[in-house]
């Protein structure tokens, strides 16, 4: 204005991402037959609402299946407490690799400040979750391979992070 040299400026934050590698692939990792699950952890530092997942396959099987499920954390995964629709890989994701982002199926799921555990889910084919050397953690990533318990991925020699991202909304907004 003007008048009386005010300028006014709006700012809305919808949604915010939790994420700990630096978008640079080096490799992917998953399973292949008999699937498994690949995630890490993430810290929520206040009440939040989880909203979806995003997560880059670098080489994933067309018509083969995906999905996101989110964990209470202690010292590793704990219970599941929501998951997304399966998704199913095209032709365009195999040739290119693809970025997804998969919504909670009861988004936005309501969580306290603490620790949660995201994953990725497989059910035949090798998911080739996305990969990186960048910021490396011990005990913030985890494998469980079919109906197995979940492990530290260093424990199989990757010192990996891997591209995958909790989206939260701030709960202003919701």
């Amino acid at each position: 204005d003007n008048r009386n040299d005010t300028i006014a400026y709006e700012l809305t934050v919808t949604d915010s991402t939790l994420g700990l590698d630096n978008n640079t692939l080096e490799g992917s990792l998953g399973f292949g037959s008999g699937g498994g699950a690949l995630g890490q952890k993430f810290n929520v530092s206040s009440t939040s609402f989880a909203s979806s997942v995003t997560f880059f396959c670098n080489s994933p099987t067309a018509g083969d299946t995906v999905n996101v499920e989110l964990y209470t954390f202690t010292s590793s995964p704990g219970s599941m407490i929501a998951s997304s629709d399966i998704y199913i890989f095209t032709a365009g994701d195999e040739a290119n690799g693809v970025m997804l982002t998969l919504g909670f199926t009861s988004a936005p799921y309501q969580i306290a400040a603490g620790t949660y555990f995201v994953a990725v889910r497989e059910y035949s084919e090798n998911v080739s979750l996305g990969q990186t050397s960048f910021n490396f953690q011990p005990n913030t990533g985890f494998a469980k391979a079919g109906a197995g318990v979940w492990s530290p991925i260093e424990g199989a020699g990757f010192e990996v992070t891997f591209i995958l991202r909790l989206n939260v909304l701030d709960p202003l907004f919701v």
